[in-house]
């Protein structure tokens, strides 16, 4: 069976980002998270 995820581009502003660079890594994070791939491209929630 095919299966399917729909993961929208909503950039997160509660981390305040400067530059369009950090929403591009938090959004890249986010995905690499979700295939469960680990990255230092941003923290993930919870973590300092």
């Amino acid at each position: 069976a095919a299966g399917a995820t729909i993961f929208p581009a909503c950039p997160g502003f509660y981390h305040r980002p400067q530059t369009l660079e950090e929403l591009a890594r938090q959004l890249v994070g986010r995905i690499l998270d979700h295939l469960g791939l680990e990255h230092r491209l941003s923290p993930r929630w919870g973590e300092k």
